[in-house]
């Protein structure tokens, strides 16, 4: 409006009222000032006395400090996170969770997402100290993501902080490291000595927990430097908990009580000092409230005095505005008819901004158009590609299937034909000959096994058992079935179990088992004249959790640095020249990585060449209960006599091995070469069946297709035992029972292992 800005244009250049003068407003630039000074110096005095342990003073600073804040939402947000955090370090989970619903209320209500990152922050605190692990994990991780977005270098050092510490807990311990590696880095940043203090400290603390003895002590003594330079003495008190924790693990209780004397000393020092602090700090705290009393006075005087001045100049301005009020209205009318006329030149333009838009629009749309095309295009692309690529995974499946029968059903011939003719050898030589040519079969199974078994792990189709079993006896027969090998090489194999394990343990024994033996067979393989020993050592408890360290230690040829990693992939060793001396496939290690990693932890190496190599790895255990459960070993001799037995089998060198392994043992077994002419034989009825022997891959109808046609017709069919003969891959138990087989047994295998399973279940039948 052109005669408002006429008028106030003339009214800001009448004269001031001379009483005006001395109503002059001079202290509220600086009541302001000295109140921000006073909030700085609380906040700062609050940080100060909480990194030294002093958590009562840091919590009636900041309470003071929310006091001068007044009615400042931002302000009051930062204060109640920092009230928050002192709580949280106190140990006062209660008020820490309070004031947690207030800091969510204020963010969301004010702030948006500015302070997302300290909520997530404090979050994963409080779920660390509820030992809610994998919460913590994901507060932490989106913490550290907001601060580092944000540029904020102090509190991404508190999420790598708050983060280690989880994954510590979780007995992610490399993880732990590297997250305490990357605080102290940021903390050398920023160079805050507090916080290089903490995270050297941390380091001293995983390292202690991972063995690491020369690395966690110069991390602590690194830490006990910071300290002492800034006067920390609740940081020295930590430190020496460190200690005592770290002695503890590695079982020096006399060091550990002594260090755990020295912290409870340094914390009651502590009681004195932060009381002299105290008194001092309320006082400064007392002074800012009473500025901030003579301030908000000097406000309030300061508003009388300007609401005085306002109203006198208002008077003058409506003096003047009724002496121009009539000149304005001449000019106002010509204004309002060269505003219509632009007003009428601003319409055509907006027309045809509009008619060109509308264009632009309908280009656009067909462009979009064009687009929405390719990118259905492009998803029918990805579909056709995640159909051939699961398409892959199931012919793959299907191929190591066959290909596994087929290695496996000549490999029970040769095998079995091996073990019939040994006992009959007339010559050394053609006893020598039949035992290569065992050797060799069985060399050709144990490839067959590990590759099929690394599909296996790879494709998630493995499921770790948790049973009850003397782990220690385990161990100990495991080591005793390969001193004859470590004899060859002359090892001394060695075997030492921490007694303040349990024995009975809860887990998968077979995959544990298999992770211990390739590791042992490795050392024995790779060491000459020196010694070989598995360490089970305890290095921590969590209630009824136990957390093992299992060492594999030796003295052999070692592995260079750079070759370390490569010993875990599939089909890798060292070197081509390791091939060639020693043998192997390179399966080993990379099938006992991932078992290790259905634990969720990881195979650590450390060597040298020439002076030998230590492969390591933690399991968390449960304690297990002692079972006195005997298991019966049964064979040939225990079989019933009169037995009825139908074997279906195509291999006709299978179907002579299979029928010997029964001769003289009084049964009556009757062959077939597929599952059509296995039904013809049930169905004809001359003979009553006890058990079907029942090969899996067969041509005209296969094992599975049988067996469910033989379940189906019910009666004593519906119960009669059926064992599976295959050369491909074992089948879950689960799959087992769909399929409908009481047991499954595996190409090549034992004459004894044959009877023993027969015997079993014509005992249970």
């Amino acid at each position: 409006m052109l005669w408002v800005a006429v008028a106030l244009l003339l009214m800001g250049n009448q004269p001031a009222d001379p009483d005006s003068a001395s109503l002059a407003f001079p202290f509220s630039n600086a009541a302001i000032k000295d109140t921000g000074a006073a909030i700085t110096k609380l906040k700062e005095a609050s940080r100060f006395e909480k990194d030294r342990g002093n958590y009562a003073l840091s919590l009636r600073l900041l309470f003071k400090l929310q006091k001068l804040i007044d009615k400042n939402e931002e302000q009051l947000l930062l204060s109640n996170i920092d009230i928050c955090g002192v709580y949280l370090a106190q140990g006062n989970l209660p008020l820490a969770k309070q004031y947690l619903s207030q800091i969510e209320e204020g963010l969301y209500k004010f702030h948006g997402d500015r302070y997302l990152g300290h909520l997530y922050w404090l979050k994963g605190e409080i779920a660390l100290v509820e030992l809610r692990l994998a919460d913590a994990n994901e507060h932490a991780l989106k913490g550290l993501v907001l601060f580092n977005s944000a540029g904020n270098k102090l509190m991404t050092a508190e999420a790598l902080h708050l983060l280690s510490r989880v994954y510590f807990e979780q007995n992610k311990l490399t993880a732990a490291a590297q997250c305490a590696r990357r605080y102290k880095k940021v903390s050398m940043e920023q160079g805050n000595d507090v916080m290089q203090a903490n995270a050297f400290n941390l380091l001293a603390l995983v390292y202690g927990r991972l063995n690491m003895r020369d690395s966690a002590l110069w991390f602590s003594g690194q830490a006990m430097k910071l300290a002492k330079a800034t006067s920390a003495i609740h940081q020295e008190a930590k430190i020496f908990h460190t200690l005592h924790l770290v002695y503890d693990y590695w079982g020096q209780p006399s060091q550990a009580l002594a260090y755990y004397k020295r912290y409870t000393s340094l914390n009651d020092s502590l009681v004195g000092d932060n009381r002299a602090r105290e008194i001092a700090q309320l006082a400064v705290a007392q002074e800012a409230e009473k500025q901030k009393e003579v301030n908000d006075i000097l406000v309030e005087k300061a508003a009388i005095q300007q609401s005085e001045i306002d109203r006198k100049a208002f008077e003058s301005k409506m003096y003047l505005l009724g002496l121009i009020l009539f000149i304005l209205l001449g000019a106002l009318a010509a204004f309002s008819l060269l505003k219509a006329r632009e007003a009428n030149k601003k319409l055509l333009r907006l027309t045809n901004e509009m008619r060109e838009s509308r264009d632009k629009i309908s280009r656009t749309s067909d462009k979009l158009a064009d687009t929405n095309k390719k990118l259905v295009k492009i998803q029918a692309a990805l579909i056709a590609q995640k159909d051939t690529a699961e398409r892959a995974s199931k012919a793959k499946d299907v191929f190591l299937s066959s290909v596994s029968h087929e290695l496996r059903t000549p490999l029970t011939a040769i095998l079995g034909l091996t073990d019939e003719l040994l006992p009959t050898a007339e010559t050394a030589q053609t006893k020598e000959n039949l035992e290569v040519i065992k050797f060799s079969g069985e060399t050709l199974l144990s490839l067959v096994n590990d590759i099929l078994d690394y599909n296996k792990i790879q494709s998630g189709r493995i499921e770790l058992e948790a049973i009850d079993f003397n782990l220690r006896e385990y161990f100990g027969k495991q080591v005793k079935g390969l001193k004859p090998r470590a004899r060859q090489n002359a090892v001394n194999l060695i075997f030492t179990y921490d007694p303040a394990l349990p024995e009975w343990v809860k887990g998968d024994p077979v995959r544990i088992g298999q992770v211990t033996n390739n590791l042992l067979s490795n050392a024995i393989k790779f060491t000459h004249h020196g010694n070989v020993e598995l360490c089970v050592n305890m290095v921590g408890q969590e209630k009824d959790i136990f957390h093992l360290h299992i060492a594999v230690k030796d003295q052999g040829i070692g592995i260079p640095k750079d070759k370390q990693a490569m010993v875990f992939e599939m089909f890798t060793q060292a070197s081509t020249d390791t091939t060639r001396k020693f043998g192997g496939t390179g399966l080993g290690l990379a099938i006992s990585k991932r078992i290790v990693e259905l634990y969720r932890s990881s195979i650590q190496v450390e060597s040298e060449p020439g002076i030998g190599s230590t492969f390591s790895f933690i399991l968390s255990l449960p304690m297990g209960q002692p079972t006195t459960t005997i298991q019966m070993e049964l064979g040939a001799s225990d079989l019933p006599t009169g037995i009825n037995i139908l074997l279906v089998e195509d291999n006709a060198v299978n179907q002579k091995l299979a029928a010997k392994a029964f001769s003289g043992a009084g049964v009556d077994i009757d062959v077939v070469s597929n599952g059509k002419q296995a039904l013809d034989a049930i169905e004809k009825g001359v003979k009553e069946y006890d058990l079907i022997l029942m090969d899996m891959h067969m041509p005209v109808m296969d094992g599975m297709e049988a067996t469910r046609i033989i379940r189906a017709k019910g009666g004593y069919l519906a119960t009669m035992p059926i064992i599976g003969l295959s050369g491909s891959t074992i089948k879950e138990e689960h799959e087992l029972k769909d399929i409908g087989l009481s047991a499954f047994m595996q190409k090549p295998f034992k004459k004894d292992d044959l009877l023993r399973l027969v015997a079993e279940w014509l005992i249970k039948a």
